[in-house]
């Protein structure tokens, strides 16, 4: 069998362009959650736990939202 074809350097650079832009987010994303943790942190123990239960709650919609993206984009796909 042959070898698959390498890829060509037009596609590796978009890969690196992608996968930068999905790395600065993931670091700008991280970075929040750490100045927002640091800015309540004085208010004492409650308030952090109130920030930590908020924070997953906003996490799991954000994931149900996404998924309902992700769906419409497979279904609106296939209507092309």
């Amino acid at each position: 069998a042959d070898a698959p074809a390498a890829p060509s350097e037009s596609s590796l650079l978009s890969l690196a362009r992608d996968s930068l832009n999905v790395l600065v987010r993931s670091v700008l994303l991280s970075g929040s959650v750490l100045a927002l943790m640091v800015a309540v942190a004085p208010l004492g123990a409650a308030a952090v736990g109130a920030h930590a239960v908020v924070l997953q709650l906003w996490m799991v919609t954000s994931y149900v939202v996404d998924g309902f993206a992700d769906v419409g984009t497979m279904v609106g796909s296939r209507l092309l």
